[in-house]
Order: structure tokens, then C-alpha cells, then sequence
């Protein structure tokens, strides 16, 4: 059985990829469950601000406050990132 050269393994979206899902997960470490769980529900979910609140108690503002929060920090990182010369 032959194995996959490297070059058709390691492709540019591979990396982007690898990188985006490191940076989630840095982010994510940064802050409560409780507010990852709120941004991840109406951000990457498109959940409503109503149904996301009653899925994880906060109040509908605090589920906006999350949101915010975690963008603003996601967008920061991705900053760092590219100043690094690193396309995302």
C-alpha cells in the first residue's frame, strides 16, 4: 500500500484549517463555558438570542455580551496571526 506524498496531504486550506481550529480553541479556554456555549449557540449555530438564553440561562443581554466579547478576542487573535504572515 503506498503512502500519500506529503505535498498532496499538506495543502494551503489544510493549514488554514489546522490554524482556525487552534485558535478556537485557545479562545475558547479564555472564557466560561457558560459564555463560549452562548457565542458558539448564536453565532456558529444562528440560534435566536431568545433561544439561546433559555438553553443556558443568561439573560438575553449577557447571551450579546458573549457574542461580543468572544469576536472581539477571535478578532484579535486572528490579528496576532496575520501579523505573523499567516492567511486565515
Amino acid at each position: 500500500m503506498s503512502r500519500p506524498s506529503v505535498d498532496s496531504t499538506i495543502t494551503q486550506e489544510n493549514v488554514q484549517t489546522a490554524l482556525v481550529r487552534h485558535l478556537l480553541d485557545q479562545v475558547r479556554m479564555e472564557f466560561e463555558s457558560s459564555t463560549w456555549k452562548a457565542f458558539w449557540l448564536i453565532t456558529i449555530e444562528d440560534k435566536s438570542a431568545a433561544e439561546v438564553a433559555e438553553r443556558t440561562g443568561l439573560s438575553r443581554a449577557s447571551v450579546y455580551q458573549a457574542k461580543s466579547r468572544v469576536l472581539r478576542r477571535l478578532r484579535q487573535r486572528m490579528e496576532e496571526v496575520s501579523s505573523l504572515g499567516f492567511t486565515l
